[in-house]
Formats: structure tokens, sequence, C-alpha cells
């Protein structure tokens, strides 16, 4: 009798590592955590909002180097000139204040400002 119950006691055990060792995942990254690779992290559509919170821009990062501003369809480059800077055209120095999987922050030097963007996709 002792000995099943010790056969018992070790499967539980097995088991529940089991279960804990499997519940760690890359999937469960926390989504405001701060992205490492700026490059391909600003890649995707963002949305600025006005601060009463009604839209006021799309800006479309593209893998390719290129991209664009939905209010005037203002199309544009950009590229890297550091690892937390970038420019876009000929007229904007940026630099990445905040960078998460849902938060783009981004100080425009010729501005003294710049937008805080939301992904969409």
């Amino acid at each position: 009798m002792k000995k099943t119950f010790r056969l018992l006691g070790m499967a539980l055990l097995v088991v529940v590592l089991c279960v804990s060792v499997s519940s760690c995942s890359k999937d469960d990254e926390d989504e405001d955590a701060n992205v490492s690779n700026y490059v391909t992290g600003i890649v995707g559509t963002w949305a600025e909002y006005e601060e009463d919170g009604t839209l006021h821009d799309y800006w479309v990062f593209n893998s390719d180097g290129t991209g664009s501003r939905r209010d005037d369809e203002e199309k544009f480059y950009y590229g890297w000139e550091t690892p937390t800077s970038f420019y876009i055209g000929n007229y904007w120095h940026c630099n990445v204040i905040t960078l998460t999987k849902k938060l783009f922050v981004f100080h425009i030097k010729e501005e003294g400002k710049g937008p805080t963007l939301h992904r969409v996709k």
C-alpha cells in the first residue's frame, strides 16, 4: 500500500511538472514589452490620434523602406542612421522613444516633438 501511494505521488509530481514547463512559451510575451529590433519592429500600419481620441492620421511603414501617410496620401522613404534613430525623406530626423508591439513613439528633431502611434496591423 505504501508503495502504491509513493508511485501515485511520483506520477502526480511528473504531471504537475510537465504542465508547469509546457505553460512557459514565447507566445505569452508581453504586448507592452519593448521591441528589440527597431528595423523590423516599426513595419506595419499605425494610427495617430488627436488628444480628444479622434483619428488624426495613419502611418504605414513597409519593410522595403517606403511608407505613406493617409491624411494627404504622402509617400515617403525612411532609413536607419543608428539603431535608435531614423530619417523620413530628406526632411525629418527621428529618435525612437518607445517601441512595443502596440505603441510607437518617436521624436522628430526638426519639429521638437513627434507622434504617438498605435499599431493597427
